[in-house]
């Protein structure tokens, strides 16, 4: 599959698990583009395992929009984009 936009992006994602009295996740916005390679750094509790999920839609948003090979991952399950991304 041959991309004209980012591999992956974020667009002013925020989320929330249920009983957190804190985001886990709030505003972040960023593309990858197809061949670029990124690190998530930082310390425990930062959302990085939360940012893999959300793109892998195994999370959804509470407000902004998470792009997985140009697809939306609003409504979708995971299954419906393991042709275009992983979790390892």
């Amino acid at each position: 599959m041959e991309l004209n936009g980012p591999a992956l992006e974020f667009d002013a994602v925020h989320f929330r698990y249920r009983a957190a009295p804190a985001e886990a996740v709030a505003g972040v916005s960023l593309a990858v583009m197809p061949g670029e390679t990124v690190g998530l750094l930082g310390p425990n509790g930062a959302g990085k395992t939360t940012i893999t999920r959300l793109a892998m839609a195994l999370l959804h948003p509470t407000t902004g929009e998470v792009r997985s090979a140009g697809r939306s991952t609003t409504g979708l399950a995971p299954e419906q984009l393991a042709d275009v991304v992983g979790y390892l």
